[in-house]
């Protein structure tokens, strides 16, 4: 991060974001209030948010909007990906829409279990199926989701220290993962995903491992 700014996350409480199409002219007829009796807002493309300690940090090249108000109590929007026309990312929005029903009941899990590991859980899954990684993770026990009819990766949520456990077949070695990746058993491999650098290494490791796995 070039320019970080950390924050201190506050309790939320019946916050709803949605993603809708207005049309500017009746917008532009909206009295807003006045800025200072008002919670800030901010809209970032990216955010590294740490639950358990209660807070986290963005990069000032990440942030998309702002809303000027009381940033004592502000409201984080964390968007996908922009693209330069402007708009979010047809073919991951479109991914996440239809979405197998196991990934869907992983998603759920991660928001009943660790709230923000969403949006990484969320990269993490859409971007492996937009890769063309076929499958559904189905839960095995022990918090254990694993892909499936292919058992080529699982996912598991670790809400205490904030991260997804997962597990990829291939042996460390069979892979440049600069160390990202940890001998586990039966040849399989094993590591976190902790951010969306993270993240996006992962996927890039599942796309090789599916190819090895599906010849």
């Amino acid at each position: 991060m070039k320019q970080p700014i950390a924050m201190k996350l506050n309790e939320i409480g019946g916050l709803l974001v949605y993603n809708v199409n207005i049309d500017p002219h009746f917008v532009h007829k909206v009295n807003l209030c006045k800025p200072e009796s008002t919670q800030a807002i901010m809209v970032v493309q990216e955010a590294a948010v740490f639950p358990n300690l209660n807070a986290g940090m963005i990069d000032t090249k990440n942030i998309l909007a702002i809303h000027e108000g009381n940033w004592e109590n502000a409201i984080l929007v964390v968007l996908p990906k922009i693209v330069s026309t402007g708009f979010v990312e047809h073919r991951r929005v479109a991914q996440l829409q239809s979405s197998p029903t196991g990934d869907n009941q992983f998603m759920a899990h991660v928001r009943q279990l660790a709230p923000g590991l969403q949006g990484v859980a969320k990269r993490v899954l859409s971007d492996i199926r937009a890769a063309g990684v076929a499958g559904e993770l189905v839960e095995r026990g022990a918090g254990r989701w694993v892909n499936s009819p292919l058992n080529t990766f699982t996912l598991k949520v670790q809400h205490k220290v904030n991260n997804l456990a997962f597990t990829l077949y291939g042996n460390p070695e069979s892979y440049i993962s600069n160390g990202f990746l940890h001998k586990d058993q039966n040849s399989y491999s094993r590591g976190w995903i902790k951010n969306f650098e993270d993240a996006e290494t992962f996927v890039g490791l599942v796309k090789q491992s599916h190819a090895r796995r599906a010849k």
